[in-house]
């Protein structure tokens, strides 16, 4: 591993940005400059992988290693996991990490290698390991966007079916992601095969060719193209409404009324009793704040579940069950935490499972007092990694780490 060429790379970087400040560049010495930001921000990703490759030999799980960048490195938990996933592949792969020490490829064409090589196969796996010499050179001469699209290329060519169709592989891979931005819009991000996505695409256009016809009139928002904002209420009306196009209408309640909201309505015991106060809390679901006025006008269609708090903040009276949490328990862990159990993790609860302290295969039972909501991450990190957790007075959490790793 060439990490002394990385070194090397970021400070003669430095150099230059100290002996030629930026702001009294022309355009073309920024180009050049732009080109050696990039080289030197390829060097230091590859002193990433290094680190996170002695945190490995130290003894550190995936979760651990990747909660290291979070805590230490400042680092989202996703591109935390992007560092831990491009270590493990150039730990496999040195020649990955070779051209990034020196700057011929970026971590975004890892990323590229490494979805290509999950894509890939078992079957094919090691036809596309053959390849890499030759990845790494062509990653070398295209943007990231073009190496991804190679990459595809390369993944279709070696695929053969070993009695699993392509259309098969496509249909496992069908996901739907949904996540909430800084502005509390949910945003949702989806893979579909051709021929549900094909089914899905002819069902969108069929709707927002009903509502042209039904000569509704829509005001997206500035930047937001029309077509897109068409889509976006024609999924509405086909998933939540009735088919009338009352969600372009602005009429909610005349649409939706084929699936009711469920609301989970987070409130303390004093507004229960004396009204809302300026400490009073109501949360909705996936991390939004809704105002109180929001929450009673969606009320008026909606089914509400009261979860209610005693003064130290634990849920009063939701139910057990034997196995899994019961949906009654799950929204008792709602109102309890909005966010991974783990003190510094934001995963969003929507995203956590509940986890039994104590193993069910152990003697755990399925109590409250048992049960804490995890994200993946952690979840593996207390199965896999080593971690000891355990439920103190007023359901706090304390951790006990393996000695390699000291930091949640």
């Amino acid at each position: 591993m060439k990490i002394s060429d990385a070194v090397a790379r970021v400070r003669s970087v430095l150099d230059l940005v100290s002996s030629s400040p930026t702001h009294e560049l022309e355009a073309a010495e920024l180009r050049t400059r732009i080109s050696d930001l990039a080289g030197a921000r390829a060097a230091i990703e590859a002193m990433e992988l290094e680190a996170a490759e002695r945190l490995r030999s130290l003894g550190a799980g995936q979760a651990e290693i990747a909660d290291e960048f979070v805590s230490s490195g400042g680092r989202s938990a996703r591109e935390a996991g992007r560092i831990e996933t491009r270590a493990g592949l150039c730990a496999e792969l040195p020649a990955l990490h070779n051209a990034l020490a020196v700057g011929a490829i970026s971590g975004g064409h890892i990323d590229a290698v490494a979805r290509g090589l999950r894509n890939v196969g078992a079957e094919s796996k090691d036809s596309f390991i053959e390849r890499v010499d030759d990845l790494v050179a062509e990653a070398s001469v295209l943007s990231v966007d073009d190496f991804s699209s190679h990459v595809r290329g390369v993944v279709k060519l070696l695929q053969h079916d070993a009695g699993l169709s392509q259309l098969d592989r496509q249909r496992r891979a069908t996901e739907l992601r949904t996540w909430t931005d800084d502005d509390g819009m949910i945003l949702l991000r989806g893979r579909f095969d051709p021929e549900r996505g094909i089914a899905l695409l002819g069902r969108l256009n069929r709707q927002i060719e009903a509502m042209f016809h039904a000569g509704i009139d829509v005001s997206p928002a500035p930047g937001i193209q029309r077509n897109d904002h068409l889509r976006a209420l024609a999924l509405l009306d086909l998933v939540c409404g009735n088919g009338s196009g009352s969600a372009a209408n602005g009429h909610p309640q005349d649409g939706f009324t084929t699936s009711r909201a469920e609301i989970l309505v987070v409130i303390d015991w004093d507004t229960l009793r004396n009204g809302v106060s300026a400490t009073s809390t109501v949360r909705g679901g996936y991390g939004l704040e809704l105002p109180v006025e929001t929450v009673r006008r969606m009320a008026c269609d909606a089914r509400i579940i009261p979860v209610v708090m005693n003064g130290a903040g634990e849920v009063l009276d939701v139910g057990r069950a034997k196995r899994l949490a019961s949906p009654a328990q799950r929204k008792a862990l709602y109102a309890m935490h909005s966010t991974c159990a783990i003190t510094e993790c934001q995963v969003k609860i929507e995203h956590c499972v509940p986890h039994h302290i104590d193993y069910w295969e152990s003697g755990g039972s399925t109590d409250l007092s048992n049960l804490v909501p995890l994200c993946s991450r952690h979840h593996h990190a207390a199965h896999e990694g080593g971690w000891k957790l355990k439920l103190e007075v007023g359901h706090k959490l304390t951790v006990e780490k393996p000695a390699a790793i000291q930091r949640c």
